[in-house]
Order: structure tokens, then sequence, then C-alpha cells
């Protein structure tokens, strides 16, 4: 057994963990995006649905992919806690491989639901002018059975994990541009991604973007964050409609594939009119087309696949609010810190006027004592000032888990 052979032996506790809560238990692979022609694709595994509060002392997985399509290189883990990943082994065969992965920690350790191994995969197939430029999907598939487990502290030493989500790779083999999709509230600006996948050297690319007059209005465009220096060039001209962006590539921006990296933002404003709920598509004469450089290093244009079109999805307005004006009556006064009280306290409790942020005194995204003390001190000893929307109404400047204000502004 692999736990002897680590000189690792698990004590079984007193169960404390209910079967039900570990067989929610889910381990899934992402789908991510590669370019024909890409060095190396990374592919995340991940765990959800995780008891709260549970102590993880290991895992283990098995997954199997197309050896024609992939090679596996490495894996990496991703938590903050102390802990050893081991290859147990790669079977490659002719058509298919398979991979086993155990991870153990040196001390019990809670961890969040989410990512936490780094795979590393090699694509097989290479650009060639002579290849059909589809995309394809390369499946990594999870194996189900006794090595593929979880080991909880307070349950028995080795659980194997029935709740398993496939992934794989999408091998894009074209150039493609890809809009992005964003939600904002109307009468709001709402930033759409421009991204770009390439299997071809680019040195320039042209983008017409299509959009509705009426709903969006262009503010601004700027090259992405991530690229400053690959990007050299932006140049934005609006005419019936349509926002056409020019862009130059740096000399090795696109020398190597790579699959939706961003290279623009474009901030629209959203109208006051929208209707909440609303999506708005652009296109559908959104367009691309882009430059390589023949071996006379002269510019040729090649077209450029619009993969995605983008929308905006209009949001209802978020309320106004006075943060501290517990009893909604439009000011901050002995009032509230009595109203709070009463809603933490009295059976049954008494209404927060329909908007708990306005309680939320110190802004950490719950209602509790904490901010009942707040406000006492704020209101009777000159303490700190509730956290903002204040002195004047607002909207909260901070997302939470809270309701939102029910009451009109």
């Amino acid at each position: 057994m692999w736990l002897a052979a680590l000189g690792i032996a698990f004590s079984v506790s007193p169960a404390s963990l209910g079967a039900g809560e570990i067989e929610d238990v889910v381990f899934g692979f992402d789908r991510v995006p590669a370019a024909w022609g890409q060095a190396e694709v990374p592919l995340q595994f991940s765990m959800r649905n995780l008891p709260e509060g549970a102590q993880i002392r290991g895992f283990g997985f098995s997954f199997g992919f197309r050896t024609a399509h992939l090679t596996f290189r490495d894996a990496r883990v991703l938590l903050d806690a102390r802990s050893d990943l081991y290859v147990v082994d790669y079977a490659r065969a002719a058509d298919y491989s398979i991979v086993r992965i155990e991870v153990f920690f040196a001390q019990p350790a809670a961890i969040a639901d989410g990512a936490c191994v780094a795979l590393t995969f090699i694509p097989e197939l290479s650009y060639a002018e002579d290849i059909d430029k589809t995309s394809l999907m390369f499946p990594v598939t999870l194996i189900p059975g006794e090595e593929t487990w979880i080991s909880l502290e307070g349950s028995d030493p080795l659980v194997p994990v029935k709740n398993l989500q496939d992934g794989g790779i999408d091998l894009w083999g074209f150039d493609a541009v890809h809009f992005g999709s964003s939600s904002a509230p109307r009468g709001s600006v709402a930033v759409m991604p421009i991204m770009l996948t390439n299997v071809s050297a680019l040195a320039s690319l042209a983008v017409g973007v299509d959009y509705d007059e009426d709903m969006l209005g262009v503010l601004a465009c700027e090259i992405a964050p991530e690229v400053q220096g690959g990007v050299t060039s932006l140049h934005a001209t609006i005419a019936g409609g349509v926002l056409a962006l020019d862009m130059t590539f740096g000399v090795n921006f696109t020398q190597t594939a790579a699959a939706c990296r961003p290279i623009a933002l474009v901030a629209f404003w959203v109208s006051a009119d929208a209707a909440p709920g609303a999506r708005i598509d652009l296109g559908p004469r959104t367009r691309a087309e882009g430059t390589v450089s023949d071996p006379w290093a002269n510019p040729v244009t090649i077209p450029v696949k619009v993969a995605e079109g983008g929308a905006i999805l209009v949001q209802d307005n978020p309320r106004r609010f006075l943060r501290g004006d517990v009893n909604g009556d439009g000011a901050l006064d002995a009032s509230d810190p009595v109203a709070l009280l009463s809603f933490l306290f009295r059976k049954p409790s008494r209404s927060i006027a329909g908007c708990p942020d306005a309680a939320d005194v110190n802004d950490d995204g719950g209602v509790d004592l904490a901010d009942a003390l707040a406000l006492l001190s704020y209101a009777f000893r000159g303490g700190e000032p509730p956290r903002p929307p204040f002195p004047q109404a607002g909207i909260d400047p901070t997302l939470d888990p809270l309701t939102a204000c029910e009451r009109s502004d």
C-alpha cells in the first residue's frame, strides 16, 4: 500500500463526520482554452463541497487522457498548508495514458473549496498549413474507484469520492477574437474585455465592434494592463454604431501561440433607459482581421474569427442608504442603536427597515453585536463613524452577502 511505503499510519478517531457529508465532496477538473502550437497548457484540479470545518489528511485521484493528444509533464500543490505531492504512477500506452497522484499533509489542515493542484500538459499537435484549422476538445477524465479518494480527520482512513467532474483542453486551431461579457446597473459603466487567441504571429489586429447606440455609449478604450508592452498601440474610432479598434503588437508578443489572453478593455455607458435584466448583445456586424509578414517581410492580411460576441447584462440600480440609519427614518440618532439592539436580542426581533446593510455599521458583511457597540460608541462617545455610505446616503461601495436594501431611495 502506498501509505505504508511512505511510513504514514492513519489512526481512525471516533467518527465525527457523517457519511452523507463526505458523499457530497466533488472532485473535478476545469476546462481551459489553448492555441494550436502552444507549448504547454495548465489545468487545475479542484475539490468542492468539503464538510464545514473538516480537517483533511490527504487525497488522491487518477485521471486518463488520449496519448495521441497530450503528454503529462508535471503537477504541483496550490495549497498554503504544508503538503507533499507524489505522482504515484504514469502509465503511458499507445492509445491512452493514466496518471495517479496523491497528496499528504504534514498535519491535518482545514482547506477551502477550490483549486488545489495545478497540472501541466503538452499538446502533441502543432500548427501547420496542411492541418484543418478547427477547434478540438481534449478530455481529461477522472477515474472512479479506490484510487480517487479523500481522507478526513474523524472519518474512515480512505473514502472513495464518487462525485467526479471531468474537464479538458479546448484547442483552438485558428486566430480568434473573444469579446467578454459583463454586467452593470443601468445608468452606470460596464467594462468589457477583448481577448485574443493566436496561432499566427500577428503584427496587427483590426476589430470592428457593433453595438446598440440607443442602449450603450463608448466612454474609453485602453490596452489591457496584463499586456502593456506586448500591445504597442491602440487606436479607436467611432462611426454609425461601430467601434473600430486598430492594434499593433510587439515583435515577440505573438511569436508564441496562446489562447484567450486579454488585449484591450472597452468601457461602455449603460443607458438609464435600459430595462433591468435585459441582455445587450454586441454584433451582428462585429468582425476582425489581422496582418502577418510573408517570407519577404511584406504585410499580408488574414481573417481572424470572432469566436465570442460579448454581451452586457443590465442590473437594477442598487438602493441608496445611510449606514447606521437602522430604522430607516433618514437620519442617524439615538433611536438607531436601540433599533439594532432590539433586532439582535428581542424575540420576536424588531425589523431593521428592509436594509440589513444600514445596520452593518462596520461593513464586515454581517449584522451582529459589534455593529451595535460601534453605533453606540459613535452616537454617545464620539467614536469612529460608520463606514461609507456616511454621512450622506449612497450605494454600498463593497460587495457582501447581505440582502440588498428594499426601501425606496
